[in-house]
């Protein structure tokens, strides 16, 4: 009897194995509630997702059938470059777009800003990724185009250096469709082509993490590690990248922080008549454990069309907690910009500035935000908020720009 015992028990625990496997592996599969297992781009989708190129909707669906944007193309494209900080951005996909552009990857003259929120067709998807692959020095400009009906498209060259690159595909029937709207399915298929294509170029395995300016590539390998890649075998030991460093720095700022500095800033005012203004902001109770502190600075122009200062005021002179015109029952602190006249010919800039001290015999930074908001000459005004943190022994700092920001401050 005990042979039979052996054998069901060991038929059990391989039932039970089973299970648990196919378990795991349909969890793996099925990140997104309409990506099934056995969809044939959900082995991409489940790698784009891992390596943070895609996302997916608030409900957990990934919508594969939906079409693609110019904006949302770039994005997942251009995901692993690092990209360098781009100021007065009018839409979400500005700097990906103005990169591509400055890296030769595509032209103006392609698609324009206007056309980012349009559905991207499938032709200037090959587009916008032959640039990448030029990018890199590969060559494929003798090919031909294996698909039936490109021969008309203004992209046919780019197709079929893709193809030839083995990052994209056509249907079964031969043919591309060009024109057709990208899916998000074959946009996912198509980006983790082109990410394999990276790898490929690493000739000790691991992944590329990061795209850099200089065509250097920051690897991290199987066991965690991360190395640059310069190229021609040469490698060199690498940090982790800061999860952080391609965030806005709007989302960077802690609440706590950024409920403070929206108080005050909401509360700045200047009022008065001419020659006597007066400058006043509210301050809300802050932490011992914070350091707060503000600027006022006050220009006009002067004969050669620069700007002199006029006015400066730093409540900071020793990171103190209230500056010495800070009233208490009131909790306002007033400024009087006496001999100032005519406020509306001057160029303002408020800023305000808040950190935790990390350590207080280095005096490093934890974390800390800063708006500037700055009037100019003309009226026109800008909105400026900086999120800065101690990661991995040094400060790293973020910047956004916001033209269309107007609060309590305008005058």
């Amino acid at each position: 009897m005990k042979p039979t015992k052996i054998i069901i028990l060991t038929i059990c625990a391989l039932l039970v194995t089973c299970a648990v496997i196919q378990g795991f592996a349909a969890s793996e599969s099925t990140v997104f509630g309409d990506v099934s297992s056995k969809d044939w781009f959900a082995p991409v989708v489940l790698d784009a997702y891992q390596r943070g190129i895609i996302n997916g909707y608030p409900d957990g669906s990934f919508r594969p059938e939906k079409q693609v944007s110019y904006a949302e193309f770039l994005a997942m494209s251009m995901n692993l470059e690092k990209m360098q900080p781009i100021e007065n951005l009018t839409h979400w996909a500005e700097a990906y777009y103005r990169s591509a552009i400055n890296r030769g990857i595509i032209s103006a003259s392609d698609f324009g800003m206007q056309d980012l929120d349009k559905t991207i067709p499938r032709e200037h998807m090959a587009l916008i990724l032959s640039g990448l692959i030029k990018a890199r020095g590969k060559d494929y400009s003798a090919v031909q185009s294996p698909f039936s009906d490109t021969t008309d498209s203004t992209c046919r060259n780019e197709i079929a250096l893709c193809s030839a690159a083995g990052v994209l595909s056509g249907y079964p029937d031969g043919s591309f469709k060009p024109a057709n709207g990208l899916k998000r399915s074959e946009a996912a298929s198509a980006v983790m082509k082109y990410v394999a294509l990276l790898d490929s170029e690493l000739i000790t395995g691991g992944k590329v993490a990061k795209i850099y300016e200089n065509g250097s590539l920051l690897v991290v390998n199987n066991d965690g590690s991360y190395e640059m890649y310069y190229g021609n075998n040469m490698y060199m030991e690498a940090e982790a990248p800061d999860p952080k460093e391609d965030r806005d720095a709007g989302s960077l700022i802690r609440d706590d922080h950024k409920n403070i500095l929206d108080q005050v800033l909401a509360s700045a005012k200047i009022s008065g008549a001419s020659g006597s203004y007066t400058f006043t902001y509210t301050q809300p109770q802050i932490p011992d454990r914070y350091h707060f502190a503000t600027d006022l600075h006050v220009f006009k122009k002067n004969s050669q069309g620069g700007a002199d200062a006029v006015f400066f005021e730093n409540s900071d002179s020793g990171w103190i907690m209230h500056p010495e015109n800070y009233d208490p029952s009131a909790r306002t602190v007033t400024l009087k910009l006496s001999g100032i006249t005519d406020i509306q010919e001057k160029s303002v800039i408020f800023k305000l500035q808040i950190y935790d001290i990390l350590d207080e015999h280095t005096l490093e930074s934890g974390e800390g935000a800063t708006y500037v908001y700055s009037t100019d000459f003309d009226g026109s005004t800008q909105f400026v908020c900086e999120a800065a943190r101690y990661y991995n022994g040094e400060i790293k700092d973020y910047r956004s720009v916001d033209n269309s920001h107007c609060p309590a401050f305008c005058w």
